[in-house]
C-alpha cells in the first residue's frame, strides 16, 4: 500500500518545492525578497505551505492554503492553525483550478511540462504569481 501512495506522489506534478520566478521586469517579484511555496500531496487534495518576506521586511509570513478537491473546498491558514478564509475550490481540469471565497478569488494552472505555475489573483488586490518547481 505505501508503494501506491509513494508512486502516486512521483506522478503528480504540484507536489515539490517552488520558487516565485525573478525574471527581470516581472511585476509580482518586485515587492518580495523571498517567496517559497512547498506543495505536499493530503489524501484529499494538497497541503500548500508558503514562506514569503517582502522587500524591506525581514520577517517571514508564513501561511497554508488546504484544498479538498473532492469536496471542492479551500481553507486558508495562518501559521498558528487558525482559519483565515475559507470557500470553493473548482477543479476546471486536473492542471487548472479556481479558488473563491469571500476576501479571496483567484486561478491559476500548472504548465504541461509541470515547471511553471501561474496563479491569478483578481481579489482583494489583482497580482499575477509564476513559480517555478525547484
Amino acid at each position: 500500500m505505501l508503494h501506491l501512495l509513494l508512486l502516486s506522489m512521483l506522478a503528480d506534478p504540484f507536489v515539490g518545492t517552488w520558487k516565485l520566478k525573478t525574471a527581470t521586469g516581472d511585476k509580482a517579484a518586485q515587492f518580495y525578497d523571498s517567496f517559497v511555496v512547498v506543495i505536499t500531496a493530503t489524501d484529499v487534495g494538497h497541503k500548500w505551505s508558503y514562506d514569503v518576506t517582502l522587500k524591506g521586511n525581514p520577517k517571514h509570513m508564513k501561511f497554508v492554503i488546504l484544498t479538498d478537491r473532492k469536496a471542492g473546498t479551500f481553507k486558508l491558514m495562518g501559521e498558528d492553525g487558525k482559519v483565515a478564509s475559507e470557500g470553493k475550490m473548482i477543479v476546471k481540469s486536473p492542471r487548472e483550478w479556481e479558488l473563491e471565497g469571500p476576501n479571496h478569488k483567484s486561478h491559476g494552472s500548472i504548465s504541461a511540462d509541470g515547471k511553471t505555475i501561474t496563479a491569478v489573483t483578481t481579489a482583494p488586490m489583482p497580482a499575477t504569481h509564476v513559480i517555478e518547481k525547484q
